[in-house]
């Protein structure tokens, strides 16, 4: 039954006949009783699955220093570099270039994400590593 139908099959109903009336109940069972038709999930467009990949805000400044990691030697500057852009793109849907690139970084200097948080760690524990680069700055991106 389409849409059509079903509004001829609601006008009938509503207008009212000397002869005969539909209660109310009647009306509501004979509505709902088309709604699965109306609501069934195969009258929807299909959509994807899959949520599409965003854009970093922050991606142009890292896409760069993340070329500058993958040509770098692992100092204690770039090590807890690694750690940080490795975070904040961990988790993040899109950016896939500079996540694999972080993960070859990672190969490349021989580390796992466990050893590189650890030095990480003990970088921070030993030294401002940001000395001079606006420390009043915080990076909550």
């Amino acid at each position: 039954m389409d849409g059509q139908a079903i509004s001829r099959l609601v006008r009938w109903a509503l207008v009212p006949r000397p002869s005969r009336t539909i209660p109310t109940f009647s009306l509501f069972l004979l509505l709902f009783s088309f709604f699965p038709l109306i609501l069934h999930p195969s009258s929807f467009p299909k959509m994807a699955v899959t949520p599409k990949d965003q854009q970093h805000p922050l991606w142009g400044n890292d896409r760069q220093l993340v070329n500058t990691l993958l040509e770098a030697q692992p100092t204690d500057f770039h090590l807890v570099e690694l750690a940080r852009l490795y975070i904040r793109y961990q988790d993040f849907p899109g950016a896939r270039d500079i996540q694999a690139d972080l993960n070859k970084v990672l190969s490349q200097w021989g580390l796992t994400e466990e050893t590189l948080f650890e030095k990480s760690r003990q970088i921070h524990q030993l030294a401002q590593v940001y000395k001079g680069r606006g420390s009043q700055r915080e990076d909550w991106s």
